[in-house]
């Protein structure tokens, strides 16, 4: 980032949208996983079709399974990341929101 000069990214610029992009995509792909695994219709309420490759059986249901779990896993794998990321740079002593301070020690 040019006008950063080779100082560190603050800790919130990075924190605040992974950790909103990460509900989202859990929130969006559980409820999509949720409603057309458990209702057997679409997110309109649509019945699903007969060729719905969940409902087909076989091999075709083992794709669509296999294809679909790293979607699901996608936002809490970006959560844990972001909390991983928010605790190495110290925020935990410092704030989520506030910048380090120089010598600190307590």
């Amino acid at each position: 980032m040019p006008w950063l000069r080779g100082r560190r990214v603050p800790t919130a610029a990075a924190v605040v949208p992974a950790a909103i992009g990460a509900t989202i995509l859990t929130l969006v792909f559980t409820v999509i996983a949720i409603v057309t695994t458990v209702t057997q219709s679409k997110t309109d309420g649509d019945p699903l079709p007969a060729d719905f490759p969940s409902r087909a059986g076989g091999w075709e249901t083992v794709y669509f399974y296999a294809a679909y779990v790293p979607l699901v896993l996608w936002g809490p794998m970006l959560g844990i990341l972001t909390y991983a990321y928010w605790r190495r740079r110290g925020s935990v002593t410092t704030g989520l929101l506030l910048p380090p301070t120089v010598g600190n020690t307590t």
